[in-house]
């Protein structure tokens, strides 16, 4: 939290939340503020619901930070090659949980 800039902090402040979720809360906004909202491709193509899993493609950078460090592996690093085209990022999730 002490690392927000106060225009964050205030963001996080307005936020309703469990403080079971802070810190999940403090990391998403604090990708925000490191990351930007910089605005990924999209790849509609990619996008699908089937046998209960939701495919989906990141639309933020600070998306893809959060679901790399979520699921513990270095997608967010991919960043500049999503940007660029040279990759796509697909999550998968089952029934709402994140899988992959």
């Amino acid at each position: 939290h002490a690392k927000l800039e106060p225009k964050y902090q205030e963001a996080l402040w307005k936020k309703r939340f469990k403080l079971k979720n802070f810190h999940d809360e403090v990391i998403n906004i604090f990708n925000k503020q490191e990351y930007g909202d910089v605005i990924l491709p999209a790849q509609p193509q990619l996008q699908a619901d089937m046998n209960g899993m939701h495919f989906m493609v990141p639309k933020t950078a600070a998306d893809l930070m959060t679901y790399g460090k979520r699921l513990k592996n270095c997608v967010g690093s991919y960043r500049d090659r999503v940007i660029q085209g040279q990759a796509a990022i697909v999550v998968v999730t089952d029934f709402g949980d994140l899988v992959l």
